[in-house]
């Protein structure tokens, strides 16, 4: 019966989402070429839009979750004060654009499902998200495992993941592959520092500015 009224309620959304005149690059902002991306500070602003993103079904469906309804479903575990037991509550993912920025043909799009941060090389030829990299993880409630990235102007980007393991990635954008590149991995030996004082460390164990310089 769960399942039914939900596949009832997803295809009133679908529905509805196919009355949008807006077309879907329209939902993501422009944001201005020049312009160093923090995804610690874009979570806040995440977390204001989120609950209010009118991001079409149809769109989040077929761009971001393979036109398989199956992967727009997430769980979580709620708790039942009645008869104090723990249910199982399905609810459907909800997409939220952040900015999109053009590059000759392409666009790199910025968007967030749930508490994961992700950006995407999409091609408007051909309708299609090419390629994709999660940049900020915030999925876990107690803090004990954290994502986030700083995006450079010039398509470098620095990640760091913290985990029971710290690593430091450097990234690039390559439009001619059209390819998120790994280009270097390090493990920080500072496992023990503040978060804040991790992010700091990235830049200079990867051998990069705060400015998206490469120290030579």
């Amino acid at each position: 019966m769960r399942k039914i009224t939900i596949l009832m309620i997803l295809s009133v959304l679908l529905l509805n989402a196919f009355c949008q005149n807006k077309g879907f690059l329209d939902y993501f902002p422009d944001i201005d070429k020049d312009t160093i991306v923090r995804t610690a500070q874009v979570q806040i602003t995440y977390y204001k839009n989120f609950k209010e993103s009118k991001f079409p079904v149809t769109f989040a469906l077929r761009y971001f979750f393979d036109n398989d309804i199956k992967k727009m479903y997430g769980e979580e575990e709620g708790y039942n004060v009645d008869d104090n037991t723990y249910i199982r509550i399905t609810y459907v993912k909800k997409v939220c654009p952040l900015f999109k920025k053009k590059n000759e043909d392409l666009y790199l799009l910025s968007y967030g499902i749930e508490s994961i941060l992700y950006l995407a090389i999409y091609d408007p030829k051909s309708d299609k998200i090419l390629s994709t990299l999660v940049v900020s993880d915030f999925t876990d409630d107690l803090g004990n495992i954290v994502t986030h990235s700083t995006i450079f102007p010039n398509n470098y980007i620095v990640t760091t993941q913290i985990n029971e393991k710290t690593y430091h990635k450097l990234i690039k954008i390559d439009y001619n592959t059209q390819q998120f590149i790994e280009l270097k991995k390090i493990e920080s030996k500072n496992n023990m520092l503040e978060y804040e004082k991790q992010f700091e460390e990235a830049f200079s164990v990867l051998g990069i500015t705060k400015k998206g310089e490469l120290i030579e």
